[in-house]
């Protein structure tokens, strides 16, 4: 494992974190605030940052897939995973912060679509080598 696959091992965990944080401070705190339809979107927002999360350890941890050169799709699923779940977390958020943040609202599935584009160049680069 090289210096550049400890960051996204590093960066995966960092995400787990982050999912386990805000799905605990959504059942907890949010709860009594938030109406379901915000409610469920938070938690997704969470899901995806375990998700990805893993998903980073399991790449950055695999020596055979350094070989085959996947640090691109490493930072786009880490860019995607920023963009979408932060703009999830802040769109669901911004009537208790008080102010509009509906402007994020595109940003969402542009960060999903890097996901997505990510995992697929993953599976490209296997298939391919």
């Amino acid at each position: 494992m090289n210096l550049k696959s400890l960051d996204f091992l590093s960066t995966g965990i960092l995400f787990v974190l982050f999912g386990i944080i805000g799905g605990a401070f959504g059942a907890h705190a949010l709860a009594a605030h938030l109406d379901s339809k915000a409610l469920n979107a938070f938690h997704t927002a969470c899901d995806y940052w375990i998700y990805q999360g893993l998903g980073l350890i399991l790449l950055s941890s695999i020596p055979r897939l350094e070989s085959i050169g996947i640090q691109t799709q490493l930072r786009l699923l880490t860019l995607g995973t920023i963009l979408f779940s932060l703009s999830i977390t802040f769109l669901c958020l911004d009537q208790l912060m008080g102010v509009s943040l509906t402007w994020l609202g595109p940003i969402t599935p542009l960060g999903g679509s890097l996901i997505i584009v990510a995992w697929a160049g993953v599976l490209w680069k296997l298939l391919k080598k």
